[in-house]
């Protein structure tokens, strides 16, 4: 008998060592992340961006420093990719213009909705929810040679989204020239989500391989002004201007 209680204490122990390892696996496999974050990036020669390549170009200029989240760009609207009825509607309003308001003035970009409706209509659909008011242009490149400008991260850090991904829509004939608009993106080509850049020179290495969905038409010198930190501090959209 005595050996019998004796046996049924040392299972209890057992098992009761056995159930704490087990939690301990658990409690470590909940902290784990789930999937990677991949940064959206464009890096110079052309290939689409990577986490590496967004470090190696994003300290030029001076700002806030990329990775500083402030407390107003923790929140953004929670806003669902657009649907195949709002990309027509959003086209259907005719040509528009997108006004970005910084502390060094005010640009313009027409937007090409013929070349890449899903893209212009998911821009429009952000700014019009003010998911891009108080962002800030996280990356400024313009040494050795003026490259891009790359703004609308909700992190401020090139890893941010908002919350889904779009396809791309790379156009065979559109440029990258000074001024140039497009959505950066990682190496999967249908990753764009809200992050853009915009070209501070000709750039012919990314043709055909970032979506193309705006020119700047006024502010071009606020663009080239811009340094890393500048904070959109407003972007609205506009009917365009008939010629």
């Amino acid at each position: 008998m005595i050996v019998g209680w004796s046996a049924l204490v040392l299972l209890a122990a057992f098992l009761l060592v056995l159930g704490e390892r087990a939690g301990f696996a658990e409690a470590a496999r909940a902290r784990k992340p789930s999937a990677k974050a991949s940064s959206a990036s464009v890096p110079e020669g052309g290939k689409a961006g990577t986490t590496a390549a967004a470090s190696a170009h994003g300290s030029a200029g001076t700002g806030a420093s990329a990775g500083t989240v402030p407390a107003e760009r923790k929140k953004r609207p929670l806003i669902g990719k657009p649907t195949t009825d709002e990309v027509a509607a959003i086209k259907a309003e005719g040509k528009k213009v997108a006004v970005i308001e910084t502390a060094r003035g005010k640009l313009a970009l027409e937007l090409y909705d013929d070349d890449a409706p899903l893209t212009v209509a998911n821009f429009v659909k952000l700014a019009r929810a003010g998911f891009y008011d108080g962002l800030s242009f996280h990356r400024v490149v313009k040494e050795p040679q003026p490259f891009v400008v790359q703004g609308g991260d909700p992190l401020g850090n090139g890893m941010g989204n908002p919350g889904y991904m779009i396809e791309g829509e790379f156009s065979p004939t559109r440029q990258h020239l000074e001024g140039t608009v497009a959505m950066a993106r990682s190496r999967d080509p249908n990753s764009a989500g809200c992050q853009f850049f915009i070209c501070l020179a000709p750039q012919p290495s990314l043709d055909g391989q970032y979506a193309i969905f705006g020119q700047v038409i006024t502010g071009l010198d606020v663009v080239q002004s811009l340094m890393q930190g500048d904070v959109m501090s407003r972007v609205t959209i506009e009917p365009a201007e008939e010629p």
